[in-house]
């Protein structure tokens, strides 16, 4: 028996449109899609690097969608969000099994027989109607993936969650982590050995720090040395004792565990930074 609802990870809300407008106005606003898939719905604020921020409040709204019912369902939203994007994926598609750090909000627009949603912790594949329903999906507590075995596309509108407690503090506290591993490590092709260490290592300890609700910012900026590949994180907290109490025991655990597979984690000088 197909269950559109899943149990323990995603739960329907009481947010509605009409699915045939949906769809209406998506068909009007598709051909604005990249052939990537992935269409942003709404921006970082102004003056940041949007590309490298995975967290952050997202206020600003794309014109695209302004006078839409997209703009309608990020207003009604009850909870403010770190970003909305437009995910498409086309026929014969599937996602990387991951785990977010952050829960999200879904819209589906189109979801024909053959799409589903994947949960690796229970090993089942779920349809979602696209019913006009927002569907918040917990998706930083299991890891899963979507897949799109049907001849067309599947299409949802995501929000992701955003949790900081004051979103305009007037001083911010930051810390910058840095993974670096030697190029000779051995990795298949096309797979990213960061992604890999973000999954294994990193994503438990975000999901908690965001949901605590003392996290302003994080960002991550990937770059190269003459025998490293390196990932840098930069994480801002709007409580300094807050921020040294997340640090403390468990980064120092990674550290020690990355050691052993001769991959460095170095944390930078605490930084202050007035907003």
């Amino acid at each position: 028996m197909s269950r559109p609802i899943m149990r323990n990870i995603v739960e329907q809300m009481n947010i509605k449109f009409d699915p045939q407008q949906v769809r209406e106005e998506w068909e009007a606003i598709k051909h604005n899609m990249p052939r990537l898939g992935v269409m942003n719905a709404a921006l970082p604020r102004e003056g940041i690097d949007r590309i490298q921020y995975f967290y952050i409040e997202n206020p600003n709204i794309e014109p695209v969608l302004q006078g839409t019912i997209f703009e309608k369902f990020l207003k009604a939203l009850p909870a403010k969000i770190s970003r909305a994007t437009f995910i498409n994926l086309i026929p014969n598609q599937c996602l990387r099994w991951h785990r977010d750090p952050d829960n999200k909000i879904h819209l589906p627009i189109n979801d024909r027989p053959g799409s589903f949603f994947y949960d690796f912790q229970e090993q089942e594949a779920y349809p979602i109607k696209a019913d006009g329903h927002a569907y918040r999906y917990y998706t930083s507590t299991r890891y899963h993936t979507a897949f799109n075995s049907s001849c067309f596309d599947r299409t949802h509108l995501v929000a992701a969650e955003y949790h900081c407690r004051d979103s305009e503090p007037p001083k911010v506290w930051g810390q910058e982590v840095t993974l670096r591993v030697p190029k000779t490590m051995q990795y298949p092709p096309k797979i990213s050995c960061l992604d890999s260490i973000e999954q294994s290592f990193m994503v438990q300890w975000v999901a908690r720090t965001m949901h605590e609700g003392w996290l302003f910012s994080g960002s991550a900026k990937d770059g190269e040395e003459e025998d490293h590949i390196y990932r840098k994180y930069n994480f801002e907290f709007i409580d300094p004792d807050k921020m040294t109490k997340s640090f403390d025991g468990h980064i120092d655990m990674l550290r020690v565990v990355l050691a052993e597979l001769n991959i460095d984690m170095n944390l930078g000088e605490v930084h202050e930074r007035i907003c």
